[in-house]
Order: structure tokens, then sequence, then C-alpha cells
């Protein structure tokens, strides 16, 4: 069945206004150079989500366009901006008016793209394919609907350069598989097929290239063989076992004297906590005698004091002031009792009885108290020799145990903590040999695994490879449409009186036009013969899908400009009715709705009675109001500065 795909009206909106194109069975542009006809096709395939050139007079003064299209059985409205907010395309159903969503018009983000809505549309699968059909890999492309609509619209740029974009590397690989998927030449089984087969290609080219490196270097590292290393391993082992085996006897040795010697410890503690019981009572001691002896000599100085007192006063007392020893003045006019001191008239004491008597009596007890302490720091002293000589006593029992313990280590323990030490030596070093072997080792267990893994993708691919054949055999009958498809392309060609006909087809493998021998990149030089060989081919395609119910390509083509490089001479217009008649023929067949869009700078004679026309021109350009600046000041899509062709 051929997709229904047809555009029912575009309308684009200004700052000041709505425009409308409908467009009703063939239906063309027509009017001079740069009055607007490229721009309305490529605002169409703007709007659909492609990337369109969009000239300056669009940028500047058109807001967005919407597009009423049929798609399948849905009737849908879709909008997109022009300027600003361009990477999604809000869609609606055109009977209701509701909103179906906005969408993105590039795949990804995981949300669903305008692509996908599209495909559904139109009951085609969204389908990844392989990046490359030479060589096989997991390098994907995912298929979208401008893939499909590469089919429908003849670009005006392309039209005499490449046919569905052959010519670029990335979209030439989506470009067969789209005819395969149009034509039925290929399914969803054998596309997953051709998946799997390059995701092993690229496992295997990875596998291969690992063991190949894995190897290389077990080669130059000069290791054992698998063999070789599993004998040195299981001797490491032995020499590993042995040492731990020794290590293990000399630490249970240890921990055996290390028994025995508690006992001794435990009198050392004992000693030491008797010592230092000692040590603390000396200095308590030492303490005591230090406090008697400054109490000895406090009362020392106490009597020596008061003896000073007495013979001053002694000696003092005969001697009659006369001048005042502290201001030297005359204290002779001076009358004092008798009972007083004539220096400070106080009452003299230098004389009483009673202060005499009360200066021996503390010269009495100063010197008993002395006597007392003096007989106590005797008694402190000798506490403290026999403190003194408890604690070196101790001393020297906690030390002679001690040294009986140093004696033990020196004799038992010590020795065998060097023969610990070298055993563990000998363990660590066994052990980092092994785990040197072990590490070679592994290179050969990923090595053996890396073989194992090629043998298994090697037998996978097999088995793919055989259901891409059986694949294929249950497609083969298929591919006899592109023959039927070549046959018609031929018949189209002759129809046209394609310039130094003297042959035409389809390639049965890459599915371009070939004629008189020559793929279309070495056609003529000049571009009418590639515009119309690129027709023709577009016109077979269509032609064959038209009555058929197993192929996918849309009802739909748009063609910008069929009469590219072509002439105006007599015959040049005599191609041009023949081309025309063959769009009418397209119209005619029997309950078929094909649509033709076409951009074209003016009507043959024969066309006014079929072609439905939107004339543009300078007074009347297709964004009507903005003025237009005349041919020569306007941005043309397609063409190159120095052909001006309409």
């Amino acid at each position: 069945m051929t997709t229904h795909l047809q555009i029912r009206e575009l309308v684009i909106t200004t700052r000041t206004g709505e425009y409308s194109y409908p467009f009703h069975g063939i239906t063309a542009f027509v009017g001079p150079v740069g009055a607007g006809k490229s721009t309305m096709l490529e605002l169409i395939k703007h709007v659909l989500g492609g990337s369109a050139t969009l000239t300056q007079v669009i940028e500047e003064n058109v807001l967005r366009a919407r597009l009423h299209i049929e798609a399948g059985e849905r009737r849908l409205v879709l909008q997109r901006a022009t300027q600003g907010r361009m990477n999604t395309v809000d869609v609606y159903e055109a009977a209701s008016g509701e909103l179906v969503g906005t969408f993105p018009v590039r795949e990804g983000g995981g949300r669903d793209s305008l692509s996908s809505l599209l495909l559904s549309a139109l009951g085609l699968p969204v389908l990844t394919i392989p990046r490359s059909r030479t060589r096989a890999g997991s390098a994907t492309s995912s298929l979208t609907f401008n893939d499909i609509y590469s089919y429908v619209y003849l670009q005006q740029a392309e039209i005499d350069r490449s046919v569905v974009y052959h010519l670029e590397n990335y979209r030439e690989p989506k470009r067969r598989a789209s005819f395969e998927i149009m034509f039925g030449l290929t399914d969803s089984e054998l596309i997953d097929l051709e998946l799997r087969r390059g995701e092993i290609a690229d496992a295997l080219r990875a596998a291969r290239e690992r063991a190949a490196t894995v190897k290389t270097f077990l080669q130059e590292a000069s290791v054992g063989d698998e063999r070789e290393l599993s004998i040195e391993r299981q001797r490491l082992e032995e020499e590993a076992g042995s040492a731990r085996q020794q290590l293990s006897i000399l630490r249970n040795e240890v921990e055996e004297l290390s028994a025995a010697d508690d006992a001794l410890r435990e009198e050392i503690r004992l000693a030491d906590k008797e010592a230092e019981a000692a040590r603390e009572a000396v200095d308590a001691a030492s303490s005591a005698v230090a406090r008697r002896s400054a109490l000895v000599a406090q009362l020392q100085l106490d009597i020596a004091r008061q003896d000073r007192l007495a013979v001053a006063a002694r000696q003092l007392s005969p001697i009659e002031f006369h001048i005042c020893p502290r201001c030297l003045q005359s204290l002779d006019n001076r009358e004092v009792q008798t009972d007083l001191c004539r220096v400070c008239l106080q009452p003299d004491a230098t004389t009483s009885e009673a202060t005499v008597a009360e200066r021996d009596e503390a010269i009495r007890q100063l010197e008993s108290q002395l006597s007392e302490a003096e007989q106590l720091l005797e008694v402190d002293r000798a506490q403290l020799s026999r403190l003194a000589g408890q604690a070196r006593g101790l001393d020297m029992i906690a030390n002679g145990l001690r040294t009986e313990l140093d004696m033990r280590t020196r004799d038992f323990v010590s020795p065998r903590f060097e023969s610990i030490a070298q055993a563990s030596a000998s363990v660590a070093s066994a052990e980092a040999k092994l785990e040197a072997v072990d590490r070679v080792s592994s290179y050969w267990i990923q090595f053996r695994e890396l073989e194992a893994q090629i043998v298994a993708l090697n037998e996978e691919g097999q088995r793919v490879a055989e259901g891409i054949e059986a694949a294929r055999d249950r497609l083969a009958g298929r591919r006899q449409r592109v023959s039927e498809l070549s046959d018609l392309f031929d018949e189209i060609v002759q129809f046209l009186e394609v310039p130094w006909y003297q042959s035409a087809r389809i390639d049965q493998e890459t599915y371009l036009p070939i004629v008189n021998g020559r793929p279309f990149d070495r056609l003529a030089v000049a571009g009418g013969v590639k515009t119309l060989v690129n027709l023709a081919y577009h016109l077979s395609l269509l032609t064959y899908s038209l009555p058929r119910f197993d192929t996918y390509l849309p009802d739909l083509l748009i063609v910008d400009s069929p009469r590219k490089n072509i002439g105006a001479a007599a015959e040049d217009r005599a191609l041009t009715e023949r081309i025309y008649r063959r769009f009418r023929m397209l119209s005619d067949m029997p309950n078929r709705r094909v649509q033709v869009i076409i951009a074209d700078n003016d009507l043959p004679r024969i066309a006014t009675k079929f072609v439905n026309e939107i004339h543009v021109d300078y007074d009347n350009p297709s964004v009507p109001e903005v003025a237009h600046p005349g041919p020569d000041a306007v941005e043309r899509i397609g063409v190159k500065s120095t052909d001006r062709e309409g």
C-alpha cells in the first residue's frame, strides 16, 4: 500500500495577519525568479521538522507557519515558529483543534519526537540501522521521517546534484535503507539481524585485538607456558607452606617461653611495686627531716635575737641622750618624767625588773623547744636512714629479677625472634613470587577466555549470517521489484526523451539511476540532463507505488524545479510539455489521490487544464505584506550567485 501523506494547506503568520495557501491535486507555485516559490516549499519542510533554508524575508517577517496535513488515517495541524523557539513543533488534531503535544524536531532526550509521531501515523516503524553497509560494526543510525521525506521533496539545490542526497556519506546508508523499507526489500527481522551482525563484528575485532595484545605480552615477557607456571606455583606453594610451618613452630616456642617467664615477670612487678612504696616512704621521711631542720634553725634564730636584745638593753641603758638620734635636736631643755624615756617619751623598760624577767623566760622557753626539736630531728634522720636502706634493698631485688629475665630472654627468646624474622621473610618472599606467578597466569586465563569468546562470537556470527541469508532468501522474490522499477524508469526516460539516450536502469544494489551505463554523478556537465534523470527517477518510484498495496512510498511529490537548467528553445518547450504530461498521467491514475506540488517560472499550455496555480510575482510575493525589492536584490534558495536560473 502506498503511504498516504498529503498537504492540504500552508498558513503563514506575520505581525499583521495570516496568509493561506491551499493545495489540491497538482498545485504549482508559478512566478518569476525570486518571487518566493522555493521559499514556500522550504517553509513546508521546516514545519515538517526538517532543516530547511529560511530566507531573510521569512526570518524577519514571518512569526510562524502552520501546515494542515493528512498522514495515514490522521488529519493533523503542525505549527512551528520561524523565529526564536524553533526546536519544537506543536501538533493539533485538525477536527477538534485539541493539542496532541509539543514535539522536539530532534531525536533524543527521552521524549517522543515529531519524526516518531509522523512515522507512526504513516504506519512506518521507527528503526535503527547499521551506519555502514560495507563494514559491519555496532555504529547505528536511526531512520527518521526526514529520510522518507527526502524521497518526496526534490529540492532545488539537489535536483541536478544528487539523488536523495546520495553524495553525503552519513545519509547514504539511510537513503538505501529507506528505499529497501519502502519497497519491501527488507523487514525489521533482517535489520535486527544485520544490527546484531555489526555488534558481533565489533566485539570480534575488540576480542581479537585484546587477545593479540595479551599474546604479544606473554611472548615478549618470556614467561613460561601454563604448564610451567603451574609447576612453579606448586613449588612456591610448598616453599611457602614450609616457611609458614616453621614460623608457626617458632611462635609456639616463644609463647611457651613467655608462659614460663610469666611467674618471674609477676615477681618483678611485685618487687617494683614494693620498691616504689619504699621510695615514696623515703620521700615522706626526707620531707619530715627538712621540716624539722627548718624548725630547729628558726628556734636558733629566735634565741639569738633575744640574746641580742638583752645585750643591747644592758649596753644602752647607762647612756643619757642629749641629742635626738633621729633629728639631732637638743633634748636638754626638755622636761621628762623620771620613768619615761627622754627620746620616745614611753615608759623606760631598760631598768624594769619585770621586763628583764620576761626576756629571760622567753629565752628559756625557746631553748626548751630547741632541745625537743633537735631530739625529734635525730629520730626523723634515723627513720630516713632506715627507709633509704630498705628502698635500696628492694631496688636491688627488683634489678636482680630483671637481670635474670633479661638473661633468659637473651639466651632463649631473642634467637627465636631472629628465626621468626627470617621465617616471616621467607613466607613474604614465597607469597610475592606466588602473586607474580598468579598475575602472569591471569594473562593466560584472560587469553584463554578471549579465545573462547572469539569462538563463541564466531559461532553466533555464523548463526546470524545464516539467519540473514535465510531472511534474504525469504525476501528474494521482492528483489524483482527493483527490476520492475528499472523498466519503468527506462520507460519514463524514453517518454521524456532525455538527450543522448541509449539505456536507462536502476542499479540493483545502490538503487541509483544509471543512464547510458553512467551513474548520476558522471552524467553531462550541464545540469539539465541530471534534472531530467532525477525527475524521471522519482516519477518512476511514485508511478510504480501508486497502484500497489505492498509499498510504503508516500503518495506525494514536491519538485523544485522540474525545468532547472532547461532552456527555452522549441525543443526545451516540448520537453517541458512532456514533463507535465507525465504529471497529468499520475493524477489520472484510477482510484489514486496523488499529490504533486511544483515550483516553476511558468506553466506550459497543457498544464492550465489540470494544475492548480498559485501565482506569485514582484507585486504579489509569497509573503504579501513585504514589498519586493526586485529580482537582483533577493536571496535565492539553492542558486549560486553566478546562476540566475529561476
